[in-house]
């Protein structure tokens, strides 16, 4: 898993099929092990970003669609 993507570069994410508690754990437990390995300046991520996550700097937030037509937008 992740071979060939480079260290301290970009990692773009998206939180698309993250539904439940269950998802949202997995998700996060995914997050961390990417992270670790990869260890990436910038994160650009599509979609709700998870509590457990807000607080990393690294994240650059980006509307989905569906959040895009809720918003009117």
């Amino acid at each position: 898993m992740l071979d060939g993507l480079p260290k301290n570069s970009v990692v773009a994410l998206s939180s698309n099929g993250v539904l439940n508690a269950n998802t949202v754990n997995d998700f996060v437990e995914l997050f961390n092990k990417v992270m670790k390995r990869l260890e990436p300046k910038k994160i650009v991520f599509v979609g709700s970003i998870p509590t457990q996550l807000k607080d990393d700097k690294r994240i650059i937030q980006f509307d989905s669609h569906l959040q895009k037509m809720r918003k009117g937008v």
